[in-house]
């Protein structure tokens, strides 16, 4: 069957596009994982009688289950559901049903419920509101409408499983340490059965076409949880003693870190369960709003309408009072400092960073105005954004950041101080220092550049697949900096000297020149945060 399961998994990765199983949020479990799902609803001392799968796909998580054990499974994509029957025909009690789970039955229960979800950005879902209002309906659950799809799944699935059921999903932990993810976290530990949860190493990747982080789910209605474990897997090969742990659970001693349900709060990022946390206990830190906005960049809509280059200025005639410069793609900006000068260079590689700035008066102008019918000869008034807006073609207004801040990372977090006094788009998120600490602008800027910087953000970002880290404007705004207010007017003068030193060298590309002053300013930080 594993054999048949393979090719058959080949078959449908050949007949079906990366582009149409992205857009379906489909992405297929390996058989190791399958294994261990089934392991956890068939070691139970009470046998189930039935199954549910929400999302069967072409049925590879039923396919260890017993063959007697009768089915139900749900998918909207009748061509999936024609491999599933063709993988699954040795079940005898399997029941296909092309209809869409979230909308369908709400009151059967069922003793056994194995799944992964599809994986989409709710906010990119058109049907989305009529979820949330039938959740809210159904259950008083007033969800954001940020919640990835997959857990409206989650929450439905524990809605159905039974007084004695079992429940096994392989699912994103995203929202762990996601501000929408605070409502799904307390719906699961009301439900009070959840109790193993294991996350992958963020480098390790169960979904190879997936851009995120992997997690195991286990819960059981049989045995109210008294408190959860959270086990980190780090390399592939820990996955046998994952099996073994599983058979007679509740007998063995954890292979991973118990936390008393008590103590679990929906409101915290669940990353502090399972980490291993160093031993220091910095002091005189306070979060970044006390001393800065952050908020991200902005959102055309349309990058490729609204994003000018010079020789598109040159060849639609626009004048330059239309245009605002601004820093596009995260590539852009390679150093900690982005100079007037950086931003020329740019322009001269034709590279896209003059952002198109009018308003509805300017399409008077017959340049821009002929511009306008092109964008809206293209389609661009009806994208998502810009359909939304009143003329369409109005950008948001925002600022000039002091300091910007890619979004995504691997590795260190890059912090760019951009005196070039330039706008952004959402590669990046803003950093507004308030007005009563302007004086301190360089100061933390210096701090930002600091390897103790970097171990203070690792709290605060959120995990996707392959390395790849992410941060919110609120987890950025939350995260803990050094206290401006603390530190002696030497010292910050001290500071100030070395940020300088550094600035130099690296607008002057002689980056290598300038590691021992950020040495010594990690060495001034790291003092002031040990300070009594």
């Amino acid at each position: 069957m594993d054999n048949f399961l393979s090719e058959l998994e080949q078959q449908v990765l050949k007949q079906k596009s990366i582009m149409d199983r992205k857009q379906k949020g489909q992405f297929f479990t390996p058989s190791f994982i399958s294994e261990i799902l089934g392991l956890w609803l068939t070691t139970t001392s009470s046998p189930i009688t039935n199954v549910l799968d929400p999302a069967i796909g072409y049925g590879s998580l039923v396919s260890p289950l017993p063959h007697v054990l009768p089915v139900d499974g749900y998918d909207i994509d009748e061509e999936l559901l024609q491999f599933a029957e063709d993988a699954l025909s040795d079940h005898s009690s399997l029941n296909l049903i092309h209809k869409d789970y979230l909308t369908s039955d709400w009151n059967k229960q069922y003793d056994g419920i194995v799944c992964n979800p599809p994986y989409i950005r709710f906010r990119e879902f058109k049907d989305k509101q009529k979820y949330l209002n039938l959740f809210q309906d159904k259950l008083g659950l007033k969800l954001s409408g940020a919640t990835n799809l997959y857990a409206f799944f989650l929450i439905k699935a524990l809605h159905q499983l039974s007084e004695k059921g079992r429940a096994a999903f392989i699912i994103p932990s995203d929202f762990l340490h996601a501000d929408y993810g605070e409502i799904i976290k307390e719906y699961m530990l009301k439900k009070a059965n959840l109790h193993l949860v294991v996350i992958a190493d963020f480098h390790l990747n169960w979904f190879d076409d997936a851009v995120t982080t992997s997690a195991l789910f286990f819960f059981d209605n049989a045995k109210q949880v008294e408190e959860t474990e959270f086990v980190h897997l780090t390399n592939q090969t820990e996955l046998p003693i994952l099996k073994q742990h599983l058979i007679n659970y509740y007998e063995n001693k954890p292979i991973g870190t118990s936390i008393p349900s008590i103590q679990i709060k929906p409101n915290k990022k669940w990353r502090m369960y399972y980490q291993t946390q160093g031993n220091t206990i910095y002091k005189n830190t306070k979060p970044l709003s006390t001393f800065a906005k952050v908020s991200r960049g902005i959102a055309t809509g349309a990058n490729h309408f609204f994003c000018l280059t010079e020789a598109d200025l040159e060849t639609w005639h626009i004048d330059q009072k239309y245009v605002s410069p601004c820093v596009t793609k995260s590539h852009q900006l390679a150093k900690h400092f982005f100079t007037q000068d950086d931003f020329e260079e740019l322009v001269q590689m034709n590279a896209p960073i003059y952002l198109l700035d009018i308003k509805k008066e300017d399409a008077d102008d017959p340049h821009v105005h002929t511009y306008i019918q092109h964008g809206e000869q293209q389609g661009y008034h009806e994208r998502f954004l810009t359909k939304k807006r009143r003329p369409w073609y109005k950008n948001e207004k925002r600022n000039p950041a002091d300091i910007l801040v890619n979004v995504f990372s691997r590795g260190k977090v890059k912090f760019i101080r951009n005196e070039a006094n330039v706008r952004n788009l959402t590669a990046f998120h803003c950093i507004f220092v308030h007005p009563q600490y302007r004086d301190d602008l360089e100061v933390l800027m210096a701090f930002f550049m600091t390897d103790i910087c970097q171990s203070l953000l690792e709290q605060y970002h959120r995990e996707y697949g392959k390395g790849l880290k992410k941060f919110e404007p609120n987890d950025l705004n939350q995260s803990e900096v050094v206290d401006l207010d603390m530190i002696p007017s030497d010292i910050k003068n001290a500071i100030r000297e070395l940020y300088q030193q550094i600035r130099i060298k690296h607008i002057h590309q002689t980056e290598k020149d300038h590691t021992k002053a950020v040495v010594e300013l990690n060495l001034i930080f790291t003092d002031l945060l040990m300070r009594g």
